[in-house]
């Protein structure tokens, strides 16, 4: 038997799905999909953070870490 997986975008949309199935008495299963991770970015912002990365090197506007220690200093100093 082939599987459908579908996914409601809405409470009401799953409540409805559910409804409808259980009436239809067909057997399924609902799996609790993980919350948007909201430190993703779409391709336009992770290019967007690249170019002012870029931008911000050209002008000089970085910090240079040659050993442990440095970067201990330095990330005390955030």
């Amino acid at each position: 038997m082939n599987t459908i997986v579908a996914y409601p975008a809405t409470e009401d949309q799953m409540s409805l799905l559910k409804g409808l199935l259980k009436e239809m008495k067909i057997r399924f299963s609902v799996k609790k999909e993980k919350k948007k991770d909201d430190s993703l970015f779409t391709k336009e912002e992770y290019f967007a953070m690249l170019d002012e990365s870029i931008k911000q090197y050209k002008e000089g506007k970085y910090t240079t870490v040659h050993n442990k220690e440095e970067l201990k200093q330095f990330l005390e100093q955030l």
